[in-house]
């Protein structure tokens, strides 16, 4: 509601991981709610990672407008002073490899099936997470990471932690202790929770 009240406001929609939460079509929901209501956005979308095309930058930023003048003069601008300036002709390869699985009905339904499962082994992954924490006795800390979605979850480690586990066991992870969950296997697990117990001294 505060969109359409608000004139100044623009949303900005980072799709940089649809379909790593709840499913496509959930994950799209809001873009599509703003498009039906009619109001003003910009999208910027990636393949990157849930097409496995990190390598390739493949991506798009889709914007609406009000009008056939808004829109050549927002045209304008982005290729003149965006794209332009930016990268001008980018490598097709990727994109046609984008292009080929979307297009295709039986590419596409493998595609969405393996984006299925990678998102249910990221839901397991994050499970295991804090049942091996809860087997230690610390069952409250680190709980709220099987309630979030996606690859990533922040351990809200300090500055001190982050380089004890560096030093001390030789993980890395960005400041905060951003982890990636689809990193963990069962191999190396137990070996990450018990580091990250131990620089919490919750071991």
């Amino acid at each position: 509601d505060i969109f359409s009240q608000r004139t100044d406001f623009l949303a900005l929609f980072d799709c940089a991981y649809q379909g790593f939460a709840d499913s496509l079509e959930e994950d799209a929901y809001p873009v599509r709610m703003f498009a039906e209501k009619g109001l003003q956005f910009i999208s910027a979308q990636s393949a990157s990672k849930n097409c496995s095309l990190y390598g390739q930058r493949v991506g798009c930023m889709s914007v609406t407008v009000s009008s056939s003048d808004e829109k050549d003069k927002i045209e304008n601008v982005l290729s003149t002073k965006i794209i332009r300036r930016n990268y001008s002709n980018p490598p097709k390869y990727g994109s046609d490899l984008f292009v080929t699985v979307m297009k295709d009905a039986e590419l596409r339904k493998n595609w969405v099936e393996e984006l299925d499962y990678i998102r249910k082994r990221m839901i397991r992954i994050r499970e295991d997470f804090v049942e091996r924490i809860s087997r230690s006795g610390n069952t409250s800390q680190f709980d709220f990471i099987k309630n979030e979605k996606g690859m990533f979850s922040t351990l809200g480690l300090s500055a001190a932690q982050d380089q004890q586990l560096k030093k001390d066991f030789g993980l890395y992870l960005p400041d905060g202790g951003r982890i990636a969950f689809p990193c963990l296997t069962d191999s190396n697990m137990e070996y990450v929770v018990g580091s990250i117990l131990a620089v919490c001294n919750l071991k």
